[in-house]
């Protein structure tokens, strides 16, 4: 028969084995849900800058998003390569790479377009050529681009 001391012991042991384990699950739950729901977060807020006005130069966002899916793409890509396991993973990497790159040709064409539209070579073009309309028609397919490119690079993220 054992001691009430050994007992109380075992006890405390199985309490923080239980303690340890639910720690280790919830901070690798956090870090792994949680980056993907910030990416998706702040995606939107900047597809909604985008959407809320039209006419607003965003080359400065779309720039800095290619440069950020172009380099997951490339890291991607170089994991996908240099990782020695099985095909499934590689092929997972490589899936992320394509995603990643994809959305950010997206992004590139649409600050292509929503350059070309805000910044004719001179101003007669801009007032016979490109009115409102076309502003705004261009504005919203920009805005759909980077939409469609932040799901492609989210779906990217999650295959990772």
């Amino acid at each position: 028969m054992k001691s009430a001391s050994v007992r109380i012991l075992t006890g405390f042991r199985g309490l923080a084995k239980t303690i340890w384990t639910g720690w280790l699950r919830g901070t690798l739950g956090f870090f792994v849900h949680v980056p993907g729901l910030l990416l998706l977060l702040v995606g939107l807020y900047y597809v909604v800058r985008i959407f809320s006005n039209l006419s607003e130069d965003t080359t400065t966002i779309t720039n800095v998003a290619f440069g950020v899916l172009a380099t997951l793409g490339a890291l991607s890509f170089s994991c996908a390569r240099a990782i020695q396991g099985p095909e499934e993973d590689k092929d997972g990497f490589a899936f992320a790479g394509e995603r990643f790159l994809h959305a950010g040709i997206m992004v590139l064409v649409a600050s292509f377009l929503k350059y070309a539209v805000l910044f004719p070579a001179d101003e007669e073009t801009r007032v016979a050529g490109v009115g409102q309309f076309a502003v705004r028609v261009v504005g919203l397919l920009v805005g759909l681009l980077f939409l469609y490119a932040l799901t492609s690079a989210h779906s990217g993220y999650l295959v990772l």
